[in-house]
């Protein structure tokens, strides 16, 4: 039993590890796109204050 119980683990293993790895690089793939959203907001944002400055209010 325990050797049946042994192969189905060795044989399932691999595929969980797998789909860990998979999700934890997911994850991360994610975060970085919802960080660097922020990052290309904020530069538009910054980019819009110049623009307001250097032309003045009314024009926005």
């Amino acid at each position: 039993m325990n050797a049946i119980l042994l192969m189905f683990h060795c044989a399932t293993w691999p595929s969980v590890f797998l789909f860990e790895l998979t999700s934890i690089a997911l994850w991360i793939v994610h975060n970085f796109s919802l960080l660097q959203l922020k990052v290309e907001i904020v530069d538009l944002l910054l980019l819009k204050q110049a623009v307001v400055r250097l032309f003045g209010e009314q024009n926005f």
